[in-house]
Parts: structure tokens; C-alpha cells; sequence
């Protein structure tokens, strides 16, 4: 059994050589706010990506009294947003498709499946992550850089910070002001690219205390094509 020890700390030791895991701050870093700053560009200039929206804690409520665990799709900037929606109706978990285009937003209902128009409630009111990334980055205060995560196998700066509810109230139509959260952001080291952002703490009275949101962004500037239902 003794054996068993000096292989497991030269794994230990392969792991840490290779990058394989999280850092401190690097000598030469740049400040949080600069890193931020690169970041807000970045996301500009994207065409469109892939993301993910997940609750560790708690869940988002949308359109038709559902309750949005999860969502994954595909952004086609500035405003083509296509996804797969997790939610809970009355209890019961249900899936659901999601089409927004502009102003405009479907969504397939839980039971029926066919597709509802929500008129003029836009993609904000159910899941807006370039909006959530977008706004917390810009608006993170009292920063500091944690160290270096990978993600998605891509060297990226880990900042926490903390904001005000009321810089989210682009990305969430029913946010209150005054609340605060904690904030924390995975920028890319070469390419200066959001991908990922964990949110913890409600953005209106309603929400519970302890929720905590976790948007990540991959797939940059793939070919997406995202059109009305039919």
C-alpha cells in the first residue's frame, strides 16, 4: 500500500506542471479593471457564440409561470437568441424551446409543444446572457484578481468583484435596485473573451437570498442561423 503514495504525488506534481487546474496572480497580470475593460470590447465585437445559463441555487422566473432552471442555445448578435429552456411548472419539470428576434420571443408551451407567441415580451424576460455577461463585467466594483482557472481548456483570468442589481436591468426586466451581489468572471488570457460569469444573490425582492446564477460562453463567431418558428 505504501507504493500507492509516490504515484499519486507524482500525478500530483504531472497536474500542477501542466497547468492542469487553478493559479494565483502571475507576475506581470494586468489590474482587474484593465482586464474588464478588454473584456467589455471583446464582447462587442462577437458575432455570436454559444452559452449556458444554470442555477446552482434557486431559478429565474419567465413568461407562462415557469420557473428557468437551465437554458443552452445559440446567440446570433445583436439580437437572435435560440435555446433550450429546463423550467418548472406547478412542480413538475418541463422543457421548452425558446426563439427571440428583436422584440419579438416564442416559446414552445410545456405540454402541447407548439409554439406561442409572446407578443411584445422580448428574450430579456427569459434568458439574455450576452446581457448578463455584458452588464456585469462592465459594472463590477471593488475587483480583485483572484488568480488563473482554465475553461473550456483556454488560460483565463479569474476577477471577483461586486455590483449592484441595478446594473442588470437590461439583462433582467424585473430587477430592483439596491441589492447587491457577488460577482465573479473568467475573462480569457489571449483573446480577452468573457467565458464565463457566476452571480450570486438576487436581482429583485422576490428571488431567494441564496440563488446563484452561472452564465458560460463558448464557440465564438461560429456560423449560427437562428429564424422565426414556422
Amino acid at each position: 500500500m505504501p507504493r500507492v503514495w509516490p504515484l499519486l504525488l507524482s500525478l500530483a506534481f504531472l497536474l500542477v506542471a501542466c497547468g492542469g487546474g487553478t493559479s494565483g496572480p502571475k507576475s506581470g497580470d494586468p489590474p482587474p479593471g484593465q482586464v474588464l475593460s478588454s473584456a467589455t470590447a471583446a464582447l462587442k465585437d462577437l458575432k455570436s457564440f454559444h452559452f449556458r445559463l444554470d442555477h446552482e441555487n434557486g431559478a429565474t422566473q419567465i413568461p407562462l409561470n415557469l420557473q428557468l432552471t437551465s437554458a443552452e442555445g445559440d446567440v446570433a448578435v445583436p439580437d437572435r437568441l435560440s435555446g433550450d429552456v429546463k423550467a418548472k411548472a406547478a412542480g413538475t419539470s418541463v422543457s421548452v424551446k425558446v426563439i427571440g428576434i428583436g422584440n419579438e420571443t416564442w416559446i414552445t408551451n410545456p405540454f402541447t409543444r407548439q409554439w406561442t407567441h409572446l407578443g411584445n415580451i422580448s428574450i430579456r424576460d427569459v434568458a439574455d446572457p450576452a446581457s448578463i455577461v455584458g452588464d456585469a463585467i462592465s459594472a463590477l466594483k471593488v475587483t480583485a484578481l483572484a488568480g488563473h482557472d482554465s475553461v473550456d481548456g483556454a488560460d483565463s483570468y479569474h476577477i471577483t468583484g461586486q455590483l449592484d442589481s441595478s446594473a442588470l436591468q437590461s439583462a433582467f426586466s424585473n430587477a430592483d435596485p439596491g441589492l447587491n451581489l457577488d460577482v465573479e468572471a473568467w475573462v480569457g488570457v489571449k483573446d480577452s473573451l468573457p467565458r464565463k460569469v457566476r452571480l450570486k444573490g438576487p436581482v429583485n425582492r422576490d428571488e431567494a437570498p441564496n440563488i446563484v446564477r452561472v452564465v458560460t460562453l463558448s464557440k465564438f463567431n461560429q456560423p449560427v442561423q437562428i429564424q422565426p418558428p414556422k
